[in-house]
């Protein structure tokens, strides 16, 4: 166990030093490769899915929005993590001003 729990941080030290190797590149990589596999897995399972009550039939296009939506950006984290997000267009809001007690 001692053996194996050296190695773990032994490799983590390694890629968190090592200056070529682009932590946050590599995950957003990796979150946006899960993403569109699950994505897949889910559109695979739904278009095998047959529905004959209206229920059914209403799950299966909410479903098929959400994932539409998803398909556009499919890792909204990704701007974040690089830098790239535009900023918040509502101003952040200023705390009221303290009332003051008669003495």
């Amino acid at each position: 166990m001692f053996l194996l729990r050296s190695t773990f941080w032994l490799a983590v030290a390694y890629f968190a030093l090592v200056p070529q190797f682009d932590i946050s590149r590599s995950v957003a990589d990796v979150s946006s490769q899960a993403l569109s596999a699950g994505q897949q897995l889910v559109s695979e399972r739904l278009d095998a899915t047959q529905c004959s009550t209206l229920d059914c039939m209403g799950a299966k296009l909410v479903i098929t929005a959400s994932l539409n939506s998803l398909s556009k950006d499919l890792n909204p984290a990704e701007g974040v993590v690089h830098g790239t997000a535009t900023p918040v267009d509502f101003p952040v809001p200023v705390p009221l001003p303290r009332l003051s007690r008669p003495g």
